[in-house]
């Protein structure tokens, strides 16, 4: 019967970092800035002044850019944790 071999404490580390940017990046959602697109549409659409307008179309490039950040956080994660598993030993 093999006899396993404990895991370092420096991996220990590493792997529960792995799990916690993890857990981050899982937990990063669009539905703030998908909702929010969706408001500046009705906005738009619903009150049609030249105002509500212009406040329609700044939800929406407010969500827009609020999405496409998270998506970059959730990438820079994603690449944090390879570069975690290559330090595994």
């Amino acid at each position: 019967m093999p006899e396993e071999t404990p895991i370092s404490k420096h991996n220990q580390i590493i792997q529960a970092k792995i799990q916690t940017r993890q857990e981050e990046a899982d937990s990063i959602g669009h539905w703030g800035p998908g909702l929010l697109v969706v408001l500046g549409f009705i906005i738009c659409f619903i009150f049609l002044s030249i105002l509500w307008t212009i406040i329609g179309i700044f939800f929406i490039i407010l969500g827009i850019w609020w999405s496409s950040k998270r998506e970059k956080q959730k990438k820079r994660l994603l690449n944090e944790i390879r570069e975690l598993e290559v330090e595994l030993d």
